[in-house]
């Protein structure tokens, strides 16, 4: 997670490891063609109980991995479009067992270290 202040209460978290899980099984979302998700913003909550967000995509065929090597070897800087989607987040993390994030203060400190347990 990014640095944030109180007048701002933006951030970054990471996710990785979800043991094989498509997190694109828990967005309610059609991205055009076959687009390649890139981002996701969390935005708020309807009136359902799901998150409301942004979700970004490149506009290029993420399926096939020569498309999407020619994109970036002939493009410096990725353009992304945005849709907007739902999330469930409470089955994602029902399905996912744990999440787990680095605060920010400890994000720094750790960065060049290993982290075990004790």
């Amino acid at each position: 997670m990014s640095l944030s202040s109180q007048a701002d209460r933006t951030g970054t978290v990471g996710m990785s490891g979800f043991a094989g899980l498509n997190l694109l099984d828990f967005i309610d979302v059609k991205i055009p063609g076959q687009g390649w998700p890139a981002r996701i913003r969390l935005t708020g909550v309807s009136d359902d109980g799901l998150a409301t967000a942004k979700l970004d995509y490149i506009d290029v065929d993420g399926t096939d991995i020569g498309v999407v090597n020619a994109y970036l070897s002939n493009n410096p800087e990725l353009k992304l479009k945005e849709i907007d989607c739902k999330i469930d987040i409470l089955k994602l993390l029902t399905h996912g067992g744990q999440l787990e994030v680095v605060l920010p203060n400890a994000a720094r400190l750790i960065s060049n270290h290993a982290i075990s347990a004790g």
